[in-house]
Formats: structure tokens, C-alpha cells, sequence
């Protein structure tokens, strides 16, 4: 089977080719769409038509022109992506069958059902499959009728080969079988968490139910990476209960949200995870990242923690003040930074802990630690100083700096003279995009509240020779984008620019 695209709209044609007169392609579209397979051109003589799987027998040698559609009237629709494929059946029929997931959530197990309505022109067919992409295992000699595989735990993956009985260039294969996804995955009491990873995609609609196996102890899940736009197109919501009938514990704002570090618990025992989405900016486009997470029994309790960050930018650093006002179930809870590995502090008692210092500038990420159990674990969101402007040594040589801005990004820079002179910031080189959707703003002063000196406009602009000059000798510069069209992404080029201390008169 070979992959045609991996985001074709139903509203588009592609050319499969060269194909052999006679020989039978079969077609598939995922999620079903409607298959129109023309020889000649793309207004040519239909060879096959219908919902997918479509075989088609080109009658002459050339190029098929294959119609992705919603239905038998071609209407259209552009909402989504969908994946489609080819497969070359040579001088063979193939099989006809189809796969349903039963599930039994009672025992947490789900079946295959494989409806075989045609062997082909073979004498009967193998139904080969393995588990989790291990050892194939072979029901042998399968005639037309339903035949149950199984059962699988809920969570394996199964990969099904309806086999020709001799010509494999016939067969059908089946990859990724999952069950239903009616059943609660069960979350093991006392075993390590399960790690799970998801990567959503465009007009998605999917959730997740876990159900702790011990009664009374509380779900906790944990996400280590990720991110999801704004809530004004796609939504990942998450619930104590079955499902989202439940209390809910939390839902993504306006704006990307970046979830690492994002926890929550379900005091029930019972936590249910829903996403949708709508056509675009998705994982699955590339636009943000996969999510991963974990979810396990909290047989224990995570401390309490508020965060203060002390700004010292004479000296470049800044200090945390850790204020613990529940040890949780751990009474020698360890704090530690990410970013240097060790332990920076171990509180026995409730207060506040000092920590640092740390690097102006960059942020912290900081972590409880419960040495019972990880899960109780406390992760702190990025915590960083207010931004320290850089001193320029005026009488010096200027300071040199680039960037390639991202998707999504949201970056600031503040620049200081060592005498209070003015300063001039002059690009060298870059471009940024239409200020309908990237922004760049420098001001005259230490923030944002600053008068504004310059902001890019409509329309992409070039940077190279730009020149602004703050004569308050405090300047600040910021830049925000969206998730379409960047520096890193290939659409703009990359900034560069000196800043210095105008302690001169230009001619």
C-alpha cells in the first residue's frame, strides 16, 4: 500500500501513475470519502467510482486521475485533512472485508470483528495479525463470514493482513486497530504511571477516560510537553468524573497554552479528557506540539507552594522565594531547580525558603519533590525576573545581536547606556511580516508604557538600515507573531542589529 498524501481536501484530484492496462488499483480515503477514478485526464472516462475502498482497472496504460468528494453529487469541503492511498492488485482479485472493534469494558478487553464478504479469486484467505508490532499470529484458511479476533487489553494496537491465498500482491492490510474507545483505560493502583502521548489534529474530536483500579484513591495527570491554540478554534478540556457530565478541573484560554507543567487531580477516581478542533494550526499541520502527559493513582499528598521572584539586576540575577504552606504527605519536601539538577533547599516545616541565584533573564522552572511518590511531585510554571535591561558601555564597541523569530513567538529585549546617553538601535538585515498578524514595537524608556518610537507596518517590511533612536538611554524592543509564516519557519529572514551609546553627532 502506498501512501498518495497524507492531507488531501475532499475537493481536490490527484494523478496516480504510470499504472499497467488491466491491472486493479484499489483506493482508500481515511475518514471515508467518496472515490471517482478517471482515465486520460481529469475530465476523462470514469473507470470506478464509489465510497471508499474504490478498485479501478485502467483500460489503457498511463495516468488515473483519482477525485477525493464527499459524496456521489462531488461536493466538496476543505475542512480537514485526509489521508489517501493506492494499492496494486497484479494478476489477482483481491479480498473484500472490513474490521469492527467490540469492546467489553467489564473486562477491559476489546474484539475484532473481521467481516470477510469476498475471498477473491483465492480459495480462502489467512487473517494474520500482531499486538503492539510483535510476533504475527495466523487464523489460517478463513472463508466468507465473520470471524472475531481477541481479545486485546484496551490500549494494544493491532496489525490485521487479510491474506490472499497466493498472491500477496492481493492482500489487504488493516494497521493501527485500536478498540472503541468506549472503555475507561484502567489506571493500576501502586504500578508505575501510564505515559501517553497524543498528537491532535485538524477538526479532531477525541477524548480519554482513566478510572483509578483501587476505589477512593484520586487520579492525578501530569503533562511534561504540548501546546493547543486558542480556545476560539480548538478546546482540550479536562474533568473529575466519567465523563463531561463531571466538575470540570480545567480548560485552555485564548491564546496558544503551553501545557508542560500543567497538573490536575480527580478526587473521584475517575478523570475524563476531551479535545476538538477546527481546520487548521494543529499538531498534525505542524503548527504546535505533541502533547505528553502522565496518569496515575495519587496515593499520596503534593505539597502547597506560591512562588516570589526577587529582581536583582545590578548584579545580573535573581533570587526565588519558595513559600511552602503544606508539606503535602512528604514531611522533608526537596527543592530543586531543572535547569541545575541538585537540590537547592529541603523544607521540614512550613514558610519560606530562599533559592538562587539564578541568571537574569532566564527562567526557572522549579520542583517539589515528594520522595514517596513522584506523582506528588509539584512543577512550578517558568519563573523569571522582570526583564533586566542589558548595560551598554558607552565609549565601548556596540552590542551585536540577531534573532530568527518563531510561530506563536513572543520575545522582548531592554537596553540601558552606562551614562544615561542615548542610544541607537541600526538592523542590518531581516524582514518580518504584516503587522495584521507579527508585531515588532521599540520604545523609549524601560517597558512597553514607553513612548512608542517605532512599530513595523502592513505589509512585509525589510529591516536593513533601520534606525531608531532613544534619548531617554532606555530602550526597550518586543515582538509577538502568530502561528502562520516566521523566520524559523522559512517565510522571513533573520534580524540582526547593533545597539550603542550615540555619544557622537551624526554628519
Amino acid at each position: 500500500m502506498t501512501t498518495i498524501s497524507t492531507c488531501n481536501f475532499l475537493s481536490e484530484y490527484s494523478v496516480v501513475g504510470p499504472v499497467n492496462a488491466g491491472a486493479t488499483y484499489q483506493f482508500t480515503t481515511a475518514p471515508a470519502g467518496y472515490i471517482t477514478v478517471r482515465e486520460g485526464s481529469a475530465t476523462g472516462a470514469v473507470v470506478a467510482e464509489g465510497m471508499t475502498q474504490v478498485s479501478a482497472v485502467p483500460t489503457v496504460s498511463g495516468s488515473l486521475y483519482v477525485h477525493w468528494n464527499v459524496d456521489a453529487s462531488c461536493a466538496t469541503s476543505s475542512s480537514g485533512c485526509i489521508v489517501t492511498t493506492v494499492q496494486l492488485f497484479l494478476n489477482c482479485t483481491p479480498p473484500v472485508a472490513t474490521v469492527t472493534a467490540v469492546d467489553d469494558c467489564d473486562n477491559n478487553q476489546f474484539t475484532l470483528n473481521v467481516n470477510v464478504t469476498s475471498i477473491g479469486d483465492g480459495t480462502g484467505v489467512d487473517l494474520i495479525y500482531n499486538v503492539n508490532g510483535g510476533a504475527d499470529q495466523t487464523v489460517a484458511g478463513v472463508q466468507v463470514g465473520m470471524h472475531p479476533l481477541g481479545p486485546f487489553t484496551v490500549g494494544e494496537t493491532v496489525n490485521l493482513v487479510v491474506a490472499h491465498s497466493s498472491d500477496p500482491a492481493c492482500n489487504l492490510s488493516f494497521n493501527g486497530l485500536v478498540s472503541g474507545n468506549t472503555c475507561p483505560t484502567l489506571v493500576t493502583c501502586g504500578d508505575p504511571p501510564l505515559d501517553q502521548t497524543y498528537c491532535y489534529i485538524n477538526n479532531d474530536n477525541n477524548h480519554w477516560h482513566y478510572e483509578a483500579t483501587t476505589p477512593g484513591l484520586p487520579l492525578i495527570i501530569i503533562f511534561s510537553g504540548g501546546s493547543i491554540e486558542s480556545n476560539s478554534w480548538d478546546h482540550l478540556r479536562i474533568y473529575d468524573g466519567a465523563d463531561n457530565s463531571g466538575t470540570l478541573l480545567w480548560e485552555n484560554g485564548s491564546g496558544t497554552t503551553q501545557l508542560a507543567g500543567l497538573q490536575f487531580v480527580a478526587a473521584s477516581g475517575h478523570l475524563y479528557m476531551e479535545n476538538t478542533s477546527d481546520g487548521s494550526v494543529s499538531c498534525q499541520s505542524g503548527s504546535q506540539t505533541q502533547w505528553n502527559w502522565q496518569v496515575g493513582c495519587l496515593d499520596c499528598v503534593p505539597a502547597t507552594a506560591s512562588y516570589n521572584v526577587v529582581t536583582d539586576c545590578d548584579n545580573y540575577n535573581f533570587m526565588v522565594e519558595v513559600h511552602i504552606t503544606d508539606l503535602g504527605s512528604d514531611q522533608t519536601l526537596d527543592i530543586a531547580a531543572d535547569s541545575l539538577g541538585n537540590v537547592l533547599a529541603t523544607a521540614t516545616d512550613t514558610g519560606v525558603y530562599t533559592v538562587g541565584p539564578f541568571t537574569a533573564n532566564v527562567p526557572v522552572v522549579f520542583i517539589l519533590s515528594n520522595s514517596d511518590n513522584p506523582l506528588c511531585n509539584v512543577t512550578s510554571t517558568p519563573l523569571v525576573n522582570p526583564l533586566c535591561p542589558q548595560v551598554i558601555q558607552c565609549g565601548g564597541a556596540p552590542v551585536d545581536g540577531q534573532y530568527c523569530y518563531t510561530n506563536n513567538d513572543s520575545h522582548a529585549w531592554s537596553w540601558q547606556s552606562s551614562g544615561g546617553e542615548s542610544l541607537i538601535l541600526i538592523f542590518s538585515a531581516g524582514s518580518i511580516g504584516t503587522n495584521t498578524t507579527d508585531h515588532l514595537r521599540i520604545y523609549d524608556g524601560p517597558d512597553n508604557l514607553s513612548p512608542l518610537i517605532y512599530e513595523n507596518p502592513t505589509g512585509t517590511t525589510t529591516l536593513g538600515g533601520l534606525q531608531v533612536v532613544a534619548a531617554s538611554g532606555m530602550m526597550y524592543m518586543e515582538m509577538s507573531s502568530d502561528a502562520f509564516g516566521s523566520c524559523s519557519s522559512g517565510s522571513y529572514a533573520e534580524w540582526f542589529w547593533q545597539v550603542g551609546c550615540l555619544d557622537c553627532t551624526p554628519p
